[in-house]
C-alpha cells in the first residue's frame, strides 16, 4: 500500500482504527454537522469544553467571537473556503474563557456536498508566547517541520530532503522533542500556535 492511500486504509492495513486514533489524540478534535450542531468530540475536547454533543457549536464560543466563528463555519459549508484557521475564546467546561487555535476543514459526503466540519482546537498555553522557550531546530529540522505541516510521511520527507529514512525519523523525533509533542499532529498544531508554520 502506498503512502498516498487514505489514512483509514493505511491504518486498517496495520490493524488499527482511525476512530481509536482520534479518540486518543491529546489535541481536542470535533465534528460539527451542517446544521451547526456538535456531532462528536474526542476525549480531549470533552475535557476542554464538556460533553456538548448535540448542542450548537456557538454554545462553546464566547459571545464576542461568535460572529467570526459563524463566518468561518459558513465559508466552509458554502464553499468559499475548504479550510480555515482561527483564534478565538472558547467557554471551558468550568465556564471560563480559554484561547484556542482552531484549524478546521469541510467534510464532504459521497455526493461531494458538505456534510460538516472537522476541526482541531489547540488550547493556547496560559503563559505568553514570549515566555516560552523558542525551539532550537536545525535547518534540516525546520525543513522537516515544514514537510510535516504539509502532511508528508517519513518516506516523503526522506525523498524530498534526499536523506535516508532513518535520518528522516531522527529529524522527526527531534522536532517532536523540541516542541514537546508526542505525535506529528501535535507537533504541527504546536508549531502553528507558535507561529512556526
Amino acid at each position: 500500500m502506498t503512502a498516498k492511500a487514505p489514512p483509514t486504509r493505511q491504518l486498517a492495513a496495520l490493524g488499527g482504527s482511525l476512530d481509536d486514533v482520534l479518540e486518543r489524540l491529546r489535541v481536542p478534535a470535533y465534528l460539527i454537522g451542517v446544521d451547526g450542531r456538535i456531532r462528536w468530540l474526542n476525549g480531549a475536547a470533552q475535557r476542554l469544553v464538556g460533553d456538548e454533543a448535540g448542542r450548537p457549536f456557538l454554545d462553546v464560543v464566547v459571545p464576542q467571537d461568535r460572529a467570526r466563528a459563524t463566518a468561518a463555519f459558513n465559508d466552509k459549508i458554502l464553499g468559499a473556503a475548504d479550510a480555515t484557521e482561527l483564534r478565538l475564546e472558547a467557554r471551558t467546561a468550568r465556564g471560563r474563557p480559554r484561547t484556542v487555535e482552531i484549524s478546521s476543514i469541510v467534510v464532504h459526503g459521497s455526493d461531494h456536498r458538505p456534510v460538516g466540519v472537522f476541526g482541531l482546537a489547540a488550547p493556547r498555553r496560559a503563559q505568553p508566547p514570549s515566555a516560552r522557550r523558542a525551539p532550537h531546530l536545525t535547518p534540516r529540522q525546520r525543513e522537516t517541520l515544514m514537510l510535516l505541516g504539509e502532511g508528508a510521511s517519513t518516506e516523503m520527507i526522506a525523498e524530498r530532503l534526499g536523506i535516508a529514512r532513518e535520518t528522516a525519523r531522527n529529524h522527526i523525533r527531534a522536532v517532536l522533542r523540541e516542541l514537546g509533542a508526542r505525535t506529528r499532529l501535535e507537533a504541527v498544531v504546536e508549531a502553528h500556535a507558535r507561529g512556526l508554520l
